[in-house]
């Protein structure tokens, strides 16, 4: 369906389609795309020669639609339209809907910066981009993939250098501690063979992304649902955000003493959470849900070790209650006489 509708700039200068005639194709188009949009994403990864053409009728949500009108979507010529003076990247991300995408830590310094962000929701977003590689001499780059690449628009690159010096035994202690828990099983927490320092975070400690050339969440997904699994395909990332407090109080503990049992409980929660808030699955759940329930104690400054036995029921509450619809009924029958003399 697709090859009747695009057609080279040349040629609507031939037909000199006027502003009506554009506004009109523009109307109908969101109800053709509802309608075609597979067909158009196959078309995209299958059709070598005409892939360029193509790539002008897709459609997508992005950080941008989702803010300023949820019913509409952006081309790619629109996002090129909307980007900063020095980006030199079209980004794009993947999940299940826009909402649950704008919500991942790999959105948080986009967000920040007021970088527009694709949103990849169909399964058969990412294959087609993956062939299109680039669109009009922009790199198309996922954000949760590698490291953050914000090219002119990244933060203090100096400043980010020493950091990653401060925090160097940290991150190896980290890296050691996750594959001494995964010893008997490599795939407890989704192949994690690095522990870096990012710029991608802003208000989250951490963050789990997958290799330049690896599947994203939302992949992993649609594959398991197909039986098949793909969860040591590509070795995946933890990042720290070096200026969250949580990431450097256990960097002060690690640096004090390497075996402090606070600072292995505290990454142990803190890479499971990881897990779970980039999208993807956590073999065993128990273990954070476990941690999660102790935090919440502790905070209570309920004692862990006690011993759960049956609760008395307090009644006193239930009196007063009881006594106000005796009186209730009590005047009801006064009221019943008055009205009968």
């Amino acid at each position: 369906p697709y090859t009747t509708l695009f057609r080279s700039e040349e040629d609507k200068e031939e037909k000199g389609e006027d502003d009506e005639a554009e506004e009109k194709r523009n109307s109908t188009y969101p109800d053709f795309w509802k309608t075609f949009a597979t067909d158009i994403r196959y078309g995209c990864f299958e059709d070598d020669a005409n892939r360029g053409k193509i790539s002008k009728l897709l459609r997508f949500d992005s950080s941008f639609t989702l803010k300023n009108n949820k019913e509409k979507t952006t081309s790619l010529d629109g996002y090129v339209s909307r980007m900063l003076e020095k980006q030199t990247m079209i980004y794009y991300a993947a999940g299940d809907n826009a909402e649950a995408i704008a919500n991942t830590p790999a959105m948080q310094i986009f967000q920040k910066k007021g970088i527009e962000v694709l949103f990849f929701t169909s399964v058969h977003d990412e294959p087609c981009m993956s062939k299109l590689a680039e669109y009009e001499g922009y790199k198309l780059i996922s954000i949760q993939k590698g490291e953050a690449n914000l090219g002119d628009l990244g933060d203090d690159k100096e400043r980010f250098d020493d950091l990653k010096k401060m925090y160097e035994t940290t991150a190896k202690w980290w890296v050691d501690f996750i594959k001494a828990e995964s010893t008997d099983n490599p795939t407890k927490w989704l192949n994690i063979q690095e522990v870096r320092l990012t710029q991608r975070l802003v208000k989250t400690p951490v963050a789990l992304v997958t290799s330049q050339f690896g599947y994203s969440a939302k992949m992993e997904k649609a594959y398991a649902s197909q039986g098949q699994d793909m969860t040591m395909t590509a070795s995946k990332t933890l990042e720290l955000n070096p200026d969250h407090p949580v990431i450097f109080e256990v960097y002060k503990k690690v640096k004090a003493d390497p075996d402090d049992a606070s600072a292995k409980e505290t990454a142990s929660l803190l890479t499971q959470a990881a897990i779970i808030a980039s999208g993807y699955r956590l073999e065993d759940p128990t273990n954070v849900v476990a941690s999660i329930q102790g935090l919440l104690m502790k905070k209570s400054g309920a004692d862990l070790n006690a011993k759960v036995t049956e609760v008395e029921i307090d009644v006193e509450e239930e009196a007063p209650a009881a006594e106000a619809a005796d009186d209730d009924e009590a005047g009801d029958d006064d009221s019943d006489e008055e009205i009968d003399d």
